[in-house]
């Protein structure tokens, strides 16, 4: 069974899941206001070291001071006490292999 999940404006599906990795989960979802394809990346905070928290505090700061045409821009960032959600622009056809 699929699950709707939404956080500002943003909304995503469990059944429109793209990869994942160490620490979470992505998923293709929607900039409820523009309509826009994203990707969220869903970060299940239980799986982080102390370490870990620093150096993903570090990426989020450095994705949002990245501004080429080169890289994949971070649109928003939410967290909770359990997850951190990161939406990046969506990139169609898989990973950037």
């Amino acid at each position: 069974m699929s699950r709707m999940f939404k956080e500002g404006v943003y909304q995503w599906e469990s059944r429109k899941f793209l990869g994942e990795g160490s620490f979470g989960k992505v998923y293709k979802g929607k900039n409820t206001k523009t309509r826009e394809d994203v990707a969220v990346k869903v970060l299940d905070l239980r799986h982080f070291s102390p370490k870990d928290m620093v150096a993903l505090k570090n990426e989020i700061q450095v994705m949002k001071l990245l501004n080429s045409d080169n890289v994949v821009h971070m649109l928003d960032c939410f967290s909770s006490p359990k997850e951190t959600y990161i939406f990046m622009e969506y990139c169609e056809g898989g990973d950037l292999r």
